[in-house]
């Protein structure tokens, strides 16, 4: 008897076509973004293993000049991602399908990358490191980072504009196409409010790893200890003014909480440069390249007083013979640019922190090929800054 197959073919199709249609599902329902970041993610962790392994002494097969170079070229490709590569993946692999908006993907990508990744490993390096060029390398990342930020299409290239015909915004974070469509108020104020929290949130790291490396003895050696002392207060005159901007903007915008979230670290910050100014300037240390390492910290230290001077000062008005210009940059910062109303954070707290300051620098005289403070003056700044006879913090905000 010949048996029908009509039924076995028709399934056995039916079973075919189900087979295909299961081999191309994973293909259709992957995320393009997920895949991406996980990428990211092994590129960035290659080059800081790669950092972390280092020796700290320039290799001698490699074309760089010096060891600071050699290491700033291996940290490279983990600034590219940090600040370019990261928005560029977000705007060109979000999808509708996995996300319901390209600010979801920018913030996925960013906290995942920077906040959880680059950040973290890197302070850490720069708290705990035992060879001085890394610590110096680590550190300078987060002021290369910050200026890389503010460049086209990366994190901080964004500003919200408005006037009388209504609310608009500039630069490319978004893309340019995103410039032919008309965003609501609310997603305009919303993306200025994620920019605001990544740049107070890089300044953070930024400050705390300043403050970090101005401690004394974190190198038993004068030299090393002095050559990532004398980086650490330079990286603290780079940060102060954009740190203080950020702290008004958040005044501005009645963030009471947000802005000392920044303002604490950087009076700490403030602090650690004066400690390490009374530390060099009561000490003495011996021969040619502690002397060396002593005046490099007290060079530094002197610009520093003189950026705390003129930030929490007022500009000179025309015609009363000041040297301070009216036309001032974006990153310039003066008291008039600090907004009233916070509880603590007031024009007359910051300009008797400019006003000891001055006195430090005005109590630093010449004397014998010597730089050194008047004691007279120290307890006073001390005082002022909230800070006790080791330099650590009294107050409580």
């Amino acid at each position: 008897m010949q048996m029908d197959n009509s039924d076995d073919d028709a399934y056995s199709q039916a079973s075919s076509t189900s087979s295909i249609d299961h081999l191309d599902e994973p293909t259709t329902s992957i995320d393009p973004l997920l895949s991406s970041i996980d990428d990211l993610e092994t590129r960035i962790v290659s080059a800081l293993n790669e950092f972390k392994q280092h020796p700290g002494s320039k290799t001698p097969s490699s074309n760089h000049p010096d060891i600071h170079s050699e290491l700033k070229a291996i940290l490279r490709p983990v600034l590219e991602i940090a600040a370019h590569t990261g928005p560029v993946t977000a705007r060109s692999k979000w999808r509708q399908a996995f996300r319901s908006s390209l600010d979801v993907a920018l913030e996925e990508i960013h906290h995942r990358l920077n906040e959880e990744l680059v950040f973290p490993i890197l302070l850490e390096s720069v708290q705990s490191e035992l060879i001085p060029s890394k610590r110096a390398a680590a550190l300078g990342f987060f002021h290369n980072l910050h200026s890389e930020y503010k460049l086209p299409g990366s994190y901080l290239d964004y500003e919200f504009l408005e006037n009388v015909q209504g609310a608009k915004y500039s630069g490319s974070l978004y893309g340019l196409q995103d410039k032919s469509t008309v965003a609501s108020r609310a997603i305009l104020k919303q993306r200025l409010a994620q920019k605001e929290k990544r740049c107070a949130l890089l300044l953070r790291y930024w400050v705390e790893g300043s403050t970090a490396c101005t401690i004394p003895g974190a190198f038993t050696d004068v030299s090393a200890d002095g050559a990532i002392a004398s980086r650490a207060v330079i990286s603290s005159s780079a940060v102060i003014r954009p740190a203080l901007r950020h702290v008004s903007e958040k005044i501005k915008g009645a963030d009471d909480a947000g802005a000392l979230r920044l303002f604490i670290p950087v009076m700490r910050m403030i602090g650690g440069v004066l400690k390490r100014l009374f530390a060099v300037s009561g000490a003495n240390f011996g021969g040619e390249d502690g002397g060396k390492s002593v005046d490099a910290i007290k060079s530094a230290c002197v610009k520093f007083l003189e950026i705390v001077v003129l930030s929490f000062s007022s500009r000179s008005q025309p015609g009363t013979g000041g040297r301070r210009r009216q036309n001032v940059s974006s990153e310039d910062f003066a008291l008039e640019d600090l907004p009233m109303g916070h509880p603590v954070i007031t024009r007359q707290a910051l300009e008797e922190i400019g006003e000891d300051a001055f006195t430090v620098l005005r109590g630093l005289a010449m004397i014998g090929g010597q730089v050194k403070v008047d004691a007279g003056v120290i307890s006073d700044v001390r005082t002022s800054l909230g800070l006790n006879a080791s330099g650590t913090s009294m107050r409580l905000f």
